[in-house]
């Protein structure tokens, strides 16, 4: 068993008003993996959508990605918390499926190395929840 700390040393220059942190060399590998997930092969996907919605739809599912999972399960409320919509935008569900899941997803399938479904769940007839269900292509 072994105990590190993820700072090694910090210091602070009273002239400019900044704290200097230098990290701990055990972190480098971790970094690097980081590194290696979000910027190197995904940048490139990412970097050709042209909506702000499909990066947040695809950060969202490769992130769970990552957790060997295939689905995930989100309240119309909490997904559009995650993608940054403001209360009272998109309250019709068919406008928030039109203007923001379809395009997303549309554009995460033509351009990315995944395919996503749109599952809905309903309560009588109202959508209440939404799941992504995705896979590599």
């Amino acid at each position: 068993f072994e105990v590190t700390t993820f700072i090694s040393a910090y210091s602070y220059d009273a002239k400019s008003n900044q704290v200097l942190i230098e990290l701990s060399y055990r972190l480098i590998p971790f970094i690097l993996h980081i590194k290696q997930q979000y910027i190197g092969e995904r940048w490139k996907y990412s970097a050709s959508f042209t909506s702000s919605y499909s990066n947040l739809i695809y950060d969202i599912i490769i992130t769970n990605f990552d957790k060997n999972t295939e689905l995930i399960k989100f309240s119309l409320h909490e997904i559009k918390e995650l993608l940054g919509i403001d209360e009272g935008t998109y309250e019709i569900y068919s406008n928030f499926k039109r203007k923001v899941l379809n395009i997303g997803i549309s554009e995460i399938n033509a351009k990315s190395d995944i395919n996503v479904e749109l599952i809905e769940h309903k309560i009588n007839r109202k959508v209440e929840e939404i799941e992504f269900k995705f896979h590599k292509k």
